[in-house]
């Protein structure tokens, strides 16, 4: 370190909440010298375990009122209940003009704060004025320094030939007592259904279609169930309703619909409606990624459904924000005769970690491919990871697939990941395939930056920016 440092103003910004970035910026450090000054300060007595914590409380806090302060700053439509962060006329989501709408006025909106230490609703006046230029916050990391990485086999979705026993066993299977909704159509819900495929298998869950065994035409419904073998019965039941829950609030054409849930041979299940495919098979199909023209087809719909489900108005009046945890080309279901994307598992995770805590860090999540994580899920405990700032990196790899045909970071087991995702940086998508425009490709590494204040914002802010130039 090559400036003297005065410790009595050090400990007074540090302990009354002063962020790390600001630290780092007043005190001439780096990271790695603001890692050891806080240790060091703490090891001397500087500064007692009482302030580090209350510190970390006091930003917690601060950062707890300004999400709430960006909730409030967002417009949303009437119509479709997408949420945009400027006002608009017409709804990018569902086209509606929405001021020849008639606009519901029910008083009092609902918002669901998001922050760990403060679950109540906050209350927010519907036609309150707001500023049109929101700004997400990052949380700061903790001041400790990164764990190692037990080197361990990265889990790899399984190919089709080599499905476990015990699922490819579950095929034909009949779907029973299965509650649906009451917005479920008759046609659906008064049918009978067998499984009948592997769609997709992962270590947490499996994708099933179902086929109405009294109308064998076509598949009717996709089926998923869950893997937690490790998890008690009671808490079992408490995420299939939050899991539901979650999902059954979000309305978009972008965003898997869900019909129902039921169990089959004690597995929790929900019941979507049919999406025959997803990215990850139609990537197998190419090794230079998918035609241009359909990638173009594609991109608003997948920032669509990562925005929506990042920030929506849900059916029942309440707004949400709910990360994804697991964004790949596997979560997004694909309809090669409509060229239509739905983004599944949205809320899974959310409601998984709100009944199980945080028992496992991101990496070992079994959802999780690593070669889609963001560098800070390999330092950070899961509980200090910004998990919307992770979705953006993860929808960064995904788009980097499906435009190049190749991973942004390939390894073979996990030690291997976090030196990749830490430490080099992707090749440019134009240097595999020239055609790629350059504002995509900008796109693209914008959101693969290290840093999570480097990165784009939000899903809804990558939308409005495609075809356009930008530093």
């Amino acid at each position: 370190m090559g400036t003297r440092l005065d410790i009595q103003e050090f400990v007074k910004d540090y302990c009354r909440g002063l962020k790390d970035r600001d630290l780092l910026v007043k005190y001439g450090l780096n990271p790695k010298e603001l890692i050891g000054v806080v240790r060091r300060l703490i090891n001397d007595g500087h500064i007692s375990k009482d302030q580090y914590f209350d510190r970390n409380r006091v930003i917690q806090e601060i950062e707890a009122r300004q999400e709430k302060d960006f909730l409030k700053s967002l417009y949303h439509c009437p119509v479709c209940s997408h949420i945009h962060p400027t006002a608009f006329t017409i709804c990018p989501a569902c086209g509606i003009d929405v001021t020849k709408e008639s606009i519901p006025d029910p008083g009092l909106q609902a918002v669901e704060s998001e922050s760990s230490n403060d679950t109540a609703l906050v209350i927010i006046p519907e036609k309150e004025k707001v500023p049109q230029d929101p700004v997400a916050i990052a949380p700061e990391p903790l001041m400790t320094s990164p764990p190692a990485v037990p080197a361990q086999p990265v889990s790899e979705p399984v190919p089709e030939e080599s499905f476990p026993e015990e699922v490819q066993d579950m095929i034909g299977i009949p779907l029973e007592q299965v509650a649906f909704s009451d917005e479920t159509p008759e046609e659906i819900s008064q049918g009978s259904y067998n499984l009948v495929e592997i769609l997709e298998h992962s270590a947490g869950s499996t994708l099933f279609s179902a086929l109405d065994s009294y109308d064998g035409e076509r598949p009717l419904l996709n089926v998923r169930v869950f893997h937690l073998e490790d998890t008690e019965d009671g808490i079992v039941s408490e995420f299939m309703e939050k899991a539901f829950a979650y999902q059954f609030a979000m309305r978009d054409a972008n965003i898997l619909k869900v019909y129902g849930k039921t169990f089959v041979e004690g597995k929790p299940t929900l019941v979507y409606e049919h999406m025959p495919s997803n990215l990850e098979s139609l990537l197998k199909s190419t090794q230079d990624g998918i035609s241009l023209d359909l990638f173009m087809e594609l991109l608003p719909q997948l920032l669509n459904a990562v925005g929506y489900s990042h920030m929506h108005r849900g059916a029942d009046g309440v707004a949400r924000r709910l990360p994804h945890g697991a964004l790949s080309p596997r979560k997004f279901l694909f309809d090669p005769d409509t060229n239509t994307v739905k983004l599944d598992e949205c809320g899974i995770w959310k409601a998984l970690v709100e009944v199980r805590g945080f028992k496992r860090r991101m990496f070992e999540e079994p959802e999780v491919d690593p070669a889609n994580l963001a560098p800070e899920c390999f330092v950070l405990d899961s509980k200090f990871v910004n998990h919307f700032f992770a979705d953006i990196y993860a929808l960064g790899t995904t788009l980097y697939r499906l435009a190049t045909g190749k991973c942004a970071f390939k390894a073979a087991e996990i030690e291997e990941y976090r030196f990749a995702h830490l430490k080099t940086f992707p090749v440019p998508p134009r240097v595999h395939r020239w055609q790629i425009p350059a504002w995509l490709d900008a796109m693209i590494l914008k959101c693969l930056e290290k840093e999570l204040s480097q990165r784009w914002r939000s899903a809804t802010q990558m939308e409005v920016t495609i075809g356009k130039s930008f530093t």
